[in-house]
């Protein structure tokens, strides 16, 4: 531990305290780095009241910087950083990307942290079951964006697990026709929520539908998105 004073500063006490680790490759887990200072305030203050016991690490070299707007939180076995603003690294992940210490001593990423780009679905939405229609304004994948899937006529979705019914009752008022899916940010990355559609089902109630006895349940394909419903006798 070494005591400096600063110049033009009397007192019985050092105004600036800096704490070292002995060896080079070890370092304050809390920053990575060899040295550590206690600074006295003005009103006889120090500003850290206790210092931590150095350790070795792994990675002795510091990870990069955040990018400018960005932080980044060190740490011995993973750096957390983030975009500045309203972006997002080039990953797919948001909020955080991690710079991890590997094996060899060094970070993954050396020079410097991962690129960042405006935040969007990296990865199309999944494609219509057969029969569904899909609905996808202008085609966008940025955040809150939604895709919708809707059922062929007198189609509709499974019924929903908190929908109450009884056998004397009748739920068509809550059958489900059309199901959306949101350009959603979740668990660290951005992706098309919920992750999966489910398939439509046939039904007689809600009009146009193929009978039992059909022979064939027939899909025809009109554009690149849309599909047809046609029932064969």
């Amino acid at each position: 531990m070494d005591w400096i004073e600063v110049p033009g500063i009397t007192g019985q006490f050092a105004t600036l305290v800096r704490y070292s680790c002995m060896n080079s490759s070890w370092g304050y887990p809390s920053t990575g780095l060899n040295e550590t200072w206690a600074m006295c305030s003005d009103y006889g203050d120090w500003n850290i009241t206790q210092v931590e016991n150095c350790t070795e690490l792994r990675c002795p070299m510091q990870p990069p910087e955040a990018h400018i707007g960005g932080e980044r939180l060190y740490g011995v076995d993973e750096t957390r950083y983030t975009c500045p603003g309203d972006l997002m690294f080039k990953s797919g992940n948001y909020p955080y990307w991690y710079n991890k210490c590997q094996h060899n001593g060094q970070w993954s990423r050396i020079d410097t942290a991962l690129e960042c780009e405006e935040i969007h679905c990296k990865l199309a939405p999944p494609g219509p079951h057969r029969g569904m229609k899909l609905v996808w304004p202008g085609k966008g994948n940025k955040l809150n964006d939604t895709v919708t899937y809707k059922c062929p006529d007198g189609g509709f979705i499974n019924q929903p697990d908190n929908v109450q019914t009884s056998s004397s009752s009748s739920w068509d008022t809550d059958i489900i026709t059309e199901q959306t899916l949101v350009c959603s940010a979740y668990n660290n990355t951005i992706n098309w929520l919920p992750p999966q559609i489910s398939k439509c089902i046939c039904s007689s109630a809600l009009g146009r539908c193929c009978p039992r006895s059909s022979r064939v349940e027939e899909w025809e394909r009109s554009d690149g998105l849309t599909f047809s419903f046609h029932c064969l006798s």
